[in-house]
Parts: structure tokens; sequence; C-alpha cells
């Protein structure tokens, strides 16, 4: 069996294995203390998970809350200590309020915590959005002080944060399909709803729809850059032309490579020309999304094979999948400097260094060098 054989049979098993996923969070969806939506998405089957940076600091979800690293100790010889705080619910998506605070989505809830102390964050409140998970926070972002909400089956939340402590919705959008994704363009929210993309004025003070993109395929993760819109979709990446914003058109497309039962895109976050995407147990995916009619690979780091100990192993390992016929090409897909089993479920990108949730909680930091030739180099794990 060729590799794009596996490949199309992978990828089926995972539509399968979404299917079942889904049927069985709806059967428990009237019953809101049975319906723990988070909790079935923790592991290999896990949405994007939420992992921000500041000038210090990575700030990364765990399952049982907020884990905060020092971003010297990924480099140090010796791990800095890490703080955690516990939180309630299943901490899914953050972002950084500003210097002093951030937000955690913990389901039906929003986390308002004081990080001005890096090595003693406090928790100031808990915001109550949802009576469910399944109309729970799924991913935010913010735009000054206001945040915009994916709430899953309720749509697109925005809350004022003109006050931390005292946060107020001030809008809810109710959309198509499930709310899973959000990215600004100007006055335009691209809105993820799982079935394709909704666009939104967001100029007044009720957001309205502008247009709505069938994508065919599912659509997860999602962010902009100028008039493209750039859509993780399990196996697929893809670019959205949205220079006229009532006729929004898919340009290109790229696909994941790795020929694993959990292997799919979950996170993207652009820089440039580049997209880079947590790819489940495909590692750290870094695509050219701009030019051309196929998104193209520039760079991989995956963990395939990374639980066994001796090389050789490994080398046999991703020769078996029949992605590699020598040792020197299965080469290409093995760390040098990993011996460590994750499956990527959300991402952070600070200059040449990008820090890579893992499903199991832990972070990973590795460095992408473009020139002379696109590498990218694993530095620790914390």
């Amino acid at each position: 069996m060729d590799c794009s054989a596996k490949v199309t049979i992978v990828n089926l098993m995972n539509r399968f294995s979404a299917v079942v996923f889904a049927l069985s969070i709806a059967a428990t969806a009237e019953d809101a203390e049975k319906n723990k939506y988070a909790l079935h998405g923790w592991g290999a089957i896990s949405p994007a998970r939420g992992v921000v940076v500041d000038d210090t600091h990575v700030f990364a979800v765990a399952k049982k809350g907020l884990t905060i690293h020092p971003k010297q100790s990924f480099k140090a010889e010796k791990p800095l200590p890490s703080t955690q705080l516990a939180l309630k619910g299943i901490p899914q998506a953050i972002v950084l309020l500003n210097e002093n605070h951030v937000i955690v989505g913990i389901g039906r809830h929003l986390a308002i915590i004081d990080v001005s102390d890096r090595a003693n964050p406090k928790l100031l409140t808990e915001f109550r959005i949802a009576e469910e998970d399944l109309n729970g926070c799924e991913t935010m972002t913010l735009r000054g002080k206001t945040l915009y909400v994916a709430s899953r089956r309720q749509g697109m939340l925005t809350v004022d944060l003109s006050e931390p402590s005292k946060p107020k919705i001030t809008s809810r959008t109710k959309l198509p399909g499930i709310t899973v994704g959000i990215a600004l363009a100007g006055n335009v929210a691209c809105v993820a709803v799982e079935t394709g993309v909704v666009f939104l004025d967001i100029s007044g003070k009720q957001p309205k729809q502008i247009s709505y993109l069938d994508t065919v395929r599912s659509a997860w993760g999602i962010d902009v850059s100028g008039d493209r819109t750039v859509v993780s979709s399990a196996n697929y990446l893809f670019v959205i032309d949205i220079s006229d914003l009532k006729q929004p058109s898919v340009l290109r497309e790229g696909v994941i490579t790795a020929p694993f039962w959990y292997a799919a895109f979950r996170d993207v976050k652009i820089r440039n020309h580049l997209a880079y995407l947590s790819s489940g147990e495909g590692g750290l995916y870094i695509y050219d999304w701009s030019t051309g009619q196929k998104c193209t690979v520039v760079a991989q780091m995956g963990f395939w094979g990374s639980g066994r100990k001796d090389r050789k192993s490994k080398i046999e390992y991703v020769k078996k999948f029949g992605i590699a016929t020598t040792d020197e090409e299965a080469e290409k897909f093995i760390p040098q400097r990993a011996n460590y089993y994750m499956i990527a479920i959300g991402l952070a990108i600070d200059g040449e260094d990008v820090y890579v949730l893992g499903h199991d909680g832990k972070t990973h930091c590795m460095r992408f060098t473009p020139e002379p030739s696109p590498v990218i180099d694993y530095i620790s794990v914390r």
C-alpha cells in the first residue's frame, strides 16, 4: 500500500472518530452536568488549546489550570521553576489582556487572572457565559478592551473588559454550525463554524453577517493576513480570498502528509507568507501559503517514532510507513534532540522561537531558521 492510500485510510478513520465523538457528546447535551464537552476533548482528539507569550514568560493551559514558564527556562541547562494555578472547568483558550492580566476560557466561564506577580497568579473572577459546555468558550481573540469569543452553539459573543474584574457581554450573534475560531481583519470578524466561514461586520454595536462560505471541508483554526484568510481543516489547509467580502473564494489548499491516526491540523498562526500549524501526531508544520496552486511545506518537526529509544528503531518505524525508502530519507523525520512523544494541539510564535503545546499539557520549544535552508531545531520541553 502506497503512502497516499495510507493517508486516505487514516483521514477516513479520523473522520469516523470525529463523528463518533460528536454523537457521544450529543447524547448527553440535555444534561449540563453530564455534558463534559471540553473534558472529552483533552488528549489525542483535542481541539486547539491555548498558549501565548509575552516578553519574559510563556502562558499555557493545562488540564487543570494555567501554567506559567519563564522563557529562559527552555534554554537553561536546568529548568527554572514554573508556576501553576488550578482552575475549575476544562481550560482551553487563553489571551493576554495586558501585562497584568490573562483570560482563560474554561468551558462555561471566562477566568480573569492577575499575573502581575508571575510567581503568584491570582484568580480575580469567573465570569459565566454559558449554561452548558456545548455553548461555552472554544477560542477567543482580543482587540483593545473587547473580547470576541467563539462560543460553540451560541455563536460569537463580544465581552467588554474595560474593568477586568467586571466583564460584560455586549452582544450575542447566532451563527450556523458550531463556532470554533475567530480572526479579525479591520472591521470584519472571520469566524470558523466547522461547516465553513462566516464573515461579520463588527463596526457597529451588533455584528452583522456579510457572507458565508461553505468550505466543503471542516473549518477549525483561522487567521488573517491582509485580504487573505488561512483556515485549518483537519487534514487540510486552505486560503480564502476576502478582497470581495460578499463573494469570498478558496484560492489554494495544502494537505497534511503525516500518516497517523491523530495527525490533524489543530491550530494555525500566520507570520508573513508562512502558516505555522500544530498538527497532532504530525508535530509542527510550516507552510508557504502565499503563492502557487497549492500551499507548500517549508519545514516540519515531527515526533514520529520518538517513543523508541535507539535511533535505528526510529528509522525503521518511519520507513515502514512508506514515506522513506532509505535511512537518509527517514532521518529528516526524526528530531535530533528529542526523545519524547507528543500530540501537538496549540502553538505560539515568538520571533524564531515556536512554543508548541502537547496533549499532556507540556510545552515544547523549537527554533525555526528560514535561511539559508529552512530548518526546525528542537530546544527542550517543560
